[in-house]
């Protein structure tokens, strides 16, 4: 038995509007902004684990100094790339 209403898929319809709705710019965000946060969150990692050794020996004073760090350093990344683009 089949029926007689035409079946509609919705995930097409659901990509053809997202696609719709997106700009150039925000193709171009994601390949960005991705790879260059990476980068970041390295560079800070680095940054505080040799730039306090006296911390270093301590794991729970230079832990939640790099979380800090690298969460500022995200958000700022992000933002500004927002921004920009």
């Amino acid at each position: 038995m089949s029926s007689s209403a035409p079946r509609h898929s919705f995930c097409p319809s659901f990509l053809d509007d997202v696609v719709r709705a997106v700009s150039a710019n925000d193709f171009i965000l994601l390949p960005v902004k991705a790879p260059l946060v990476g980068a970041v969150v390295a560079l800070v990692c680095c940054t505080v684990l040799l730039g306090a050794p006296d911390l270093s020996c301590i794991p729970a004073r230079l832990v939640p100094r790099g979380f800090a760090y690298t969460l500022l350093a995200v958000l700022i990344v992000s933002d500004s790339l927002s921004l920009v683009l």
